[in-house]
């Protein structure tokens, strides 16, 4: 029985590992098997399954060969994976050991602590969470208004902000002040996981002599919701100059979202379409309340854990970015509608006598060993169509993490994620140039 049990176990080995990488890739795909970042794992998967079939007519001899060879390739694999992986760890490791005084709470902990502090502590619930509700009559474009938003821990503690009267992430009395400067883009234009005073806004502040800046950052925003921000609160500071902030990362998959969503994409197919948020504060802070309501439970109670990814080690997760992922790499392909989106904002925005700035910011996969880059071909064609239209741009890659000896001192503690204070305000430093040049 040992011995039948076996040999079908030895018969189907490949079958079974063709399914099992067949079904991993349908569900990280979205349930699309034509899906670019995964295609080439579903045409191994039917590589390993056609090879599978041929296996069981093999005979016993050429199987245990087979099986042999590749059970040192897996164990290879695995070699290099640790080896790398555990570097990665141990320089992360021992950059976080530098910082004493690090908050290893767990979000939950932390918030529910914060909350003794601040009587209006809310979590922080972003737009993006209900780009899926399509039946919904209102979608907000911030978060709680008049709030003390918690936020999260990138840098060693938890950064909080006060959001203002229509949810974002600025002062009350910036809306009162002479129209200077309005920033929009996703959570980094917004300043994720810095304090206010050391974000892109906060640090412009310093050097403008406090002179007007809106912030109409929101996290999790992609182009369309960006277009559709502009539309609503654009009017109502009237500003000189618009910096919009293009995350290279993950902007044009962002906007692929969007153009689910229903009440997004009037904003794309009438320009006169509006929500009026700007009278609905109330209605959007009920929503996002009822909201919060249902998932504050579902706050993540994992305290940090100074571990090696033992998850990353067994998906050989660091050995597909450098292997897979790089010889195969594709970037995210480029919306047709993104440069509709980019056009219609510039016209709008000139239109009503200000300037617009695009800005190119970079992400960590850039500059890691440890990670495949897919979108340097993305980021020639929109620096090219920047030319071509006559855009006025910022290209951040070029002019702030080009120049410095390591790019990765911009990244929490050299890790994946968004910039650190100082990677902020070297990027505030340029913008300021770069007002300061054009007067």
């Amino acid at each position: 029985m040992y011995f039948y049990i076996l040999k079908i176990i030895k018969n189907f080995l490949f079958i079974f590992i063709s399914f099992c990488i067949f079904i991993y890739s349908f569900n990280k795909s979205n349930n699309n098997i034509f899906n670019d970042y995964y295609f080439i794992y579903f045409l191994f998967s039917g590589l390993v399954l056609a090879f599978g079939v041929f296996f069981i007519f093999f005979k016993n001899e050429i199987k245990n060969i087979i099986i042999l060879v590749f059970s040192y390739i897996i164990i290879s694999l695995y070699l290099v994976e640790g080896f790398i992986g555990y570097q990665y760890y141990q320089n992360y490791s021992n950059k976080i050991k530098e910082k004493k005084d690090y908050d290893i709470r767990s979000s939950f902990d932390a918030y529910m602590s914060y909350k003794e502090k601040y009587d209006d502590l809310k979590f922080r619930v972003i737009p993006k969470q209900f780009w899926k509700e399509n039946d919904a009559e209102l979608l907000p474009l911030s978060t709680f208004s008049n709030n003390t938003i918690f936020n999260c821990n990138e840098n060693g503690y938890f950064s909080i902000w006060k959001s203002d009267m229509f949810g974002f992430n600025n002062p009350n009395q910036e809306w009162n002040k002479k129209n200077e400067i309005l920033l929009l883009g996703d959570s980094f234009a917004a300043g994720e996981c810095v304090n206010e005073k050391d974000n892109i806004a906060g640090n412009l502040k310093q050097k403008l002599n406090n002179k007007k800046i809106i912030n109409l950052g929101m996290g999790g925003n992609g182009p369309l919701s960006n277009y559709a921000t502009l539309k609503e609160y654009f009017l109502k500071v009237n500003p000189k100059v618009v910096f919009w902030f293009h995350y290279e990362g993950n902007d044009f998959d962002d906007l692929r979202q969007e153009l689910d969503n229903e009440i997004l994409k009037k904003y794309l197919l009438n320009d006169n379409f509006t929500q009026e948020l700007i009278i609905k504060q109330k209605e959007i802070d009920y929503k996002l309340n009822e909201f919060l309501s249902k998932n504050e439970k579902h706050i993540n109670k994992a305290a940090y854990q100074n571990k090696f990814n033992w998850t990353r080690f067994f998906k050989l997760y660091t050995v597909r970015e450098i292997t897979i992922h790089s010889i195969f790499s594709k970037p995210h392909k480029i919306p047709k509608e993104f440069h509709l989106i980019i056009n219609k904002s510039k016209n709008f925005i000139e239109k009503n006598n200000s300037e617009f700035y695009f800005v190119y910011l970079p992400q960590f996969h850039r500059y890691s060993n440890y990670f495949s880059f897919q979108n340097s071909k993305n980021y020639k064609k929109t620096i090219n169509y920047l030319k071509k239209n006559k855009i006025k741009y910022i290209d951040i890659n070029k002019e702030v993490f080009q120049k410095i000896r390591d790019p990765l001192d911009l990244f929490p503690f050299r890790s994946a994620g968004h910039y650190n204070e100082k990677g902020y305000k070297l990027i505030a430093e340029t913008i300021y140039k770069k007002l300061k040049e054009s007067n």
